[in-house]
């Protein structure tokens, strides 16, 4: 696909072939997303939620109940963020069992940068050529490192967590 991004040699800092917008791809080397809290059943019982998966959630914020023996009881929100959950709604659930976790609502992204010194006002995304989806980022920090900058950058599309090939693209404003 001429159309299609592809990472620059760490040696090059023109956009790829073909691209007109002017973004110059990067491979990212580190990525992630940080957990808030896990979700942990308060009784034994049958688990349903209030929240739906990928929701954002409020610190406090009731996601989720266990009905048992004993009544219902809340499975609430430790921080902000977004609801992941490991077990269906209808699921025999044990006390104390993990059955899902507030990841923060941003991941983040980390590549090598040569050629350019991006600021937080560039132009930002990710990029997954498997998926054929792209996200808006932002530049969060461009730190000097060898030959480059190494950039951190925040996205919060979901897909990206599971986008092996994901690359960062970056254009000046």
């Amino acid at each position: 696909d001429a159309g299609a991004p592809r990472p620059v040699d760490a040696g090059t800092a023109r956009p790829p072939p073909g691209d007109a917008a002017g973004w110059a791809s990067f491979r990212i080397s580190q990525r992630g997303r940080v957990n808030m809290g896990d979700l942990v059943a308060p009784a034994d019982g049958v688990l349903a939620w209030k929240a739906a998966v990928d929701q954002r959630v409020k610190k406090s914020e009731v996601v989720g109940t266990v009905t048992g023996a004993a009544g219902s009881a809340n499975l609430t929100a430790a921080n902000v963020g977004l609801l992941a959950t490991r077990k269906e709604a209808g699921a025999q659930v044990k006390q104390g069992e993990v059955v899902g976790s507030i990841p923060y609502f941003e991941a983040y992204a980390k590549a090598q940068v040569a050629g350019l010194t991006p600021t937080p006002e560039w132009r930002c995304e990710v990029w997954s050529e498997a998926q054929q989806k792209s996200a808006p980022c932002r530049v969060t920090t461009a730190v000097p490192k060898g030959a480059g900058v190494f950039v951190t950058a925040t996205v919060e599309a979901r897909w990206f967590d599971d986008a092996a090939d994901a690359v960062l693209r970056l254009a000046a404003p």
